[in-house]
């Protein structure tokens, strides 16, 4: 199965597998600490493909994914 953060649900845990596309908007994800291996909680999608909140770690961040780029996960059961 080849999940993404545009099919995870809302309250669900995953680890990033890898991410592809637009490299200037995946190098800022990175610098936010959000790197393949990494663990997060999604914790709300808003609507018409507006921005997502994630929070791994002590760190939260909120962005309006990239239409370029495909965040593929792992989800935990």
């Amino acid at each position: 199965m080849n999940d993404t953060l545009h099919t995870m649900p809302i309250g669900s845990v995953a680890i990033v597998t890898s991410l592809e596309g637009n490299e200037d908007f995946i190098r800022r994800l990175n610098e936010l600490g959000f790197l393949p291996g990494t663990t997060f909680t999604l914790l709300r999608r808003a609507p018409f493909g507006g921005p997502v909140e994630i929070s791994f770690g002590q760190t939260r961040i909120a962005f309006r994914p990239d239409s370029t780029v495909q965040i593929h996960i792992h989800q935990f059961s």
